[in-house]
């Protein structure tokens, strides 16, 4: 037989089942299926060609049927249609892509078997992300996986890419986007050493002063010091506050009151259930339920609306470049979490910085690794049991106050200690803290660079981060000298972002005490 002959007869053959399959029902679903995988075997792109052929060659016979479909998958339809149209072999006039995507999928719900075209494609679109590893890849097969099964580990296998430096730029991406969404994923994804112009890899992340099954362990502190971006545009801040159910310490406590309609943001609430627990209950949950009181009492009580800087403030009618923050990071599985954002504010600009130097000769003052080796006691509370109760979980913690020269209390005092890798950031007391000092509007300069060489937070966001952030932690800190102004200069622009209420009032403020200034003179 020669070869005309073949292609009449196997087009003559997937005719006969196509027309059966759409006009009968006496097939069993699993037998439909198998009829298509038979008919339809993708594999490489010249069986994808011939697949679309033998379909179409069935589209001629039932151009009415297309007008008859109503898709229920269209993105996918479009994804089907442009990744087709790459193949430079096919003709798209003359395969008539729509009409036999339309009539594959009419195909399949006349069967009554909704993922059997899934079935069908899905197998060549996971080889090529696996062949290739990368992003773009990995989203096409989790839009078209045919089961729960195979999209969980899907993800599992695009977030990995996140995870390692040389996977993740292969995928083209925008790191500074990414980045800048999510900061936490800054040491993996950059080279923020800029002394040794290298990136760290995930095992540098943890906290290996608690064992592996410890989600302590887990967590680190991201600061991001510049303030403006690589477009030169003075960046803002908005403040990103923790919800509270998504906090580990309270994994199991706060859906049991949540099912029991309890209000677990109240401290009359938690306790008037508790109240009502049987003895064998109230021993269950006494541990939760005390660490949840605790906090309500401590930290939560504190917790104001989030702050929203704007990229540029006025300050006395003199500009300031806004954009420093510090993220709360948690390692989950196979992603990062950010848990919380707070607007900061490190040493002044216009301080020395030159105690050490980055691999292109730009000053450093900070290390890019450091520890948090204290965690001291706030002026504003009475350190109880449960405190101390806490402070042993989390590793370390002392009910003292530290006071700047012995007179001015740092609220919620932690020292960040540099890795021995930078020996000329060592010599320095640094650590995070509440502002304690402000002139006539304490905090209005926050998120600019202006502290004597502490990290400055409001005062919810160092109560939290205390409470958070456990003893030998990891505080990685990334910024380019270039980026790290306090002013803006010539050319530096400002990113537009929606008007922050306590600015409008500080600018206000400002203009009045201009006006007031002007009418002396």
């Amino acid at each position: 037989m020669n070869l005309s002959k073949k292609i009449v007869v196997a087009a003559f053959a997937l005719l006969i089942i196509a027309t059966t399959i759409l006009f009968t029902n006496i097939f069993s679903d699993n037998k439909q299926v198998q009829n298509f995988k038979k008919s339809i075997k993708i594999g490489n792109n010249q069986d994808i060609q011939n697949a679309i052929d033998s379909l179409s060659i069935s589209t001629d016979y039932n151009t009415t049927l297309q007008h008859l479909i109503e898709l229920t998958n269209s993105l996918t339809k479009n994804e089907f249609d442009s990744h087709l149209s790459s193949f430079q072999k096919i003709s798209l006039s003359k395969l008539k892509i729509d009409s036999t995507i339309n009539l594959l999928i009419a195909k399949v719900e006349k069967a009554k078997y909704v993922n059997a075209w899934k079935e069908i494609f899905y197998p060549h679109f996971h080889a090529i992300a696996i062949k290739t590893q990368h992003v773009s890849d990995w989203n096409n097969c989790i839009r078209i996986c045919p089961s729960e099964e195979d999209r969980k580990e899907d993800v599992h296998q695009r977030r990995k890419l996140f995870l390692d430096f040389d996977l993740f730029s292969k995928s083209n991406l925008n790191v500074e986007e990414i980045v800048s969404n999510n900061p936490c994923y800054t040491p993996l994804l950059t080279n923020m050493d800029r002394i040794h112009n290298k990136h760290y890899v995930l095992s540098d992340l943890y906290n290996n002063n608690y064992k592996t099954d410890n989600y302590l362990r887990n967590r680190f502190i991201m600061a991001d010091f510049n303030t403006t971006n690589s477009l030169n545009e003075c960046k803002g801040c908005i403040e990103e506050y923790a919800l509270n159910e998504s906090l580990n310490e309270f994994g199991e406590i706060i859906p049991q009151l949540k099912k029991e309609n309890v209000d677990y943001s109240s401290i009359e609430a938690i306790t008037s259930w508790y109240a009502n627990l049987s003895n064998t209950e109230k021993s269950k949950w006494y541990n939760d339920f005390s660490r949840l009181k605790n906090y309500l009492q401590h930290v939560d009580k504190y917790r104001t609306a989030p702050k929203k800087k704007d990229p540029i403030i006025y300050i006395e009618g003199k500009p300031y470049c806004i954009g420093q923050r510090l993220c709360l990071c948690e390692i989950q599985n196979d992603t990062i979490i950010k848990v919380a954002q707070f607007v900061t504010s490190s040493k002044n600009a216009k301080a020395p910085q030159s105690n050490q130097h980055d691999y292109d000769g730009q000053p450093r003052y900070y290390a890019p690794q450091n520890k948090i080796t204290s965690r001291f006691w706030d002026r504003d509370l009475k350190y109880d049991s449960l405190d101390r109760k806490h402070d042993q979980i989390m590793g370390k913690g002392t009910s003292g106050v530290l006071k700047y020269r012995g007179a001015v209390d740092l609220p919620n005092f932690m020292h960040i200690t540099p890795v021995d890798e930078f020996p000329g950031a060592k010599g320095f007391v640094n650590g995070i803290h509440e502002f304690a000092v402000g002139g006539k509007r304490p905090g209005v300069f926050m998120g600019t660079p202006i502290s004597l060489g502490c990290v400055r937070l409001h005062d919810y966001p160092s109560k939290f981060t205390r409470w958070w952030t456990p003893y030998q932690a990891n505080m990685f800190i990334s910024y380019d000298s270039k980026h790290y102004i306090q002013k803006p200069l010539n050319g530096v622009k400002e990113v537009k972002s929606e008007k922050n209420d306590d600015d409008k009032k500080e600018k206000s403020s400002s203009n009045k005490e201009k006006h007031r200034s002007k009418t002396k003179k």
